[in-house]
């Protein structure tokens, strides 16, 4: 793992200010092609590495294009980089993780931000409140103009490009420092859109349906509670439920759509217990519940391999919908021997990966994986991990 500080992270260029996009300049890294706002880590396909926020997954990590992620970067307070090698809390993925973490620090005085670049507009702002100020408050939101600015290059040539971004958090949590224990509820979301429209007399190809203009628009929404306590006696517990709404739209012209929509139910719990500075165990239940619906609409049946763009056809659409299940529980014991310092860590872990689809019977399977740290000498540590993903 690499913890990249928001103070870090402020310092390194052409990022345009935002902590996320750092991570592309890190080794094993690399953006996904056309402006998708998708990461390559260590040659993986996008959708085979997880991006978490607070420790809840998300679809995606970027906006259109890339360049803005979807969380205001005032409210980020680090950001995790596992392109390897991660322990068992994370899994569903054979690539790698980004897990960006929230700031709980809340100013005494309100405090407010606007900010106005060449991509989008928005604010944050965040304060304390209740009688004795322990609950802290944060919220933000940006809009994007960028579909306002691409006409005055395209003017009359009958070209339409109209990408367009929205995101928005909030953020109410335990802000007293003395309590034993804290608690937060996090509802953020995002949505992207691009229409593209072309004149009438541009040939997008010598197929009448698959011409037109082309639509495309995805959003993801998420309400998550945190609980966080001190249960005496080396044991500490942390509950997470997380409920969320995805969806996918795609259009082209008339005759074409995919709609996809998820409803998503995630809950993480991790029990630790640790004795000593030596030893920590943690038990955890890592589990997803989601809902999915499909719908899709063609000109033509979707076996018509080689059809004749001339010959008659019939309009076809389906809907596909149903439940799939991913329950998984895992064990994380991190044993520092000397003395609890830091010289040696072993990290040794196994998780039970489960799915199950529909009314098909679950399949599961055993990943066990081990990591070690040795720092060698002040300035040298040796890093080595394996396992099953």
């Amino acid at each position: 793992r690499r913890t990249l500080s928001v103070e870090e992270i402020r310092r390194v260029p052409g990022t345009f200010g935002d902590p996320v996009r750092v991570i592309q300049n890190l080794p094993g890294a690399a953006r996904g092609p056309f402006g998708s706002g998708l990461l390559v880590i260590r040659g993986a396909n996008p959708e085979d590495s997880n991006v978490y926020i607070d420790g809840v997954e998300v679809p995606l990590i970027f906006h259109l294009g890339g360049y803005r992620s979807v969380i205001n970067s005032s409210l980020i307070e680090s950001v995790d980089y596992l392109p390897g090698g991660y322990q068992v809390r994370y899994g569903q993925s054979t690539g790698g993780v980004i897990d960006v973490k929230t700031s709980n620090e809340y100013p005494d005085r309100p405090h407010l931000t606007w900010r106005t670049d060449v991509l989008d507009s928005g604010f944050f702002f965040t304060t304390r409140a209740g009688k004795d100020k322990d609950i802290g408050i944060a919220t933000s939101a940006r809009r994007s103009y960028i579909d306002a600015f691409i006409p005055l290059f395209t003017g009359g040539t009958g070209f339409v490009a109209s990408p367009r971004w929205f995101d928005y958090q909030l953020k109410v949590a335990d802000a007293d420092d003395d309590d034993s224990g804290t608690w937060s509820v996090f509802l953020f979301g995002f949505q992207d859109k691009l229409f593209i429209s072309t004149p009438d007399e541009f040939a997008q190809s010598s197929d009448p349906d698959t011409q037109g203009d082309l639509s495309a628009q995805y959003g993801t929404h998420r309400l998550v509670l945190t609980s966080e306590q001190d249960l005496g006696g080396d044991w500490t517990y942390m509950a997470q439920p997380a409920i969320g709404y995805d969806t996918i739209d795609v259009g082209l012209g008339s005759s074409i759509a995919l709609v996809q929509s998820f409803l998503v139910l995630d809950t993480r719990f991790e029990l630790k217990w640790a004795p000593s500075d030596v030893l920590a165990v943690t038990t955890g239940l890592d589990g997803n519940v989601t809902r999915y619906q499909i719908d899709f609409s063609l000109p033509f049946f979707p076996t018509d391999a080689g059809f004749d763009p001339l010959a008659e056809r019939e309009p076809y659409s389906d809907t596909v919908q149903g439940w799939f299940f991913s329950p998984d529980l895992f064990v994380d014991a991190r044993w520092r021997p000397f003395s609890g310092t830091d010289k040696l860590l072993l990290n040794p872990g196994i998780r039970l990966s489960t799915l199950k689809i529909g009314k098909a019977q679950m399949i599961a399977d055993v990943d066990p994986r081990m990591a070690l740290r040795w720092q060698i000498t002040d300035t040298t540590a040796l890093k080595a991990g394996s396992g099953l993903y």
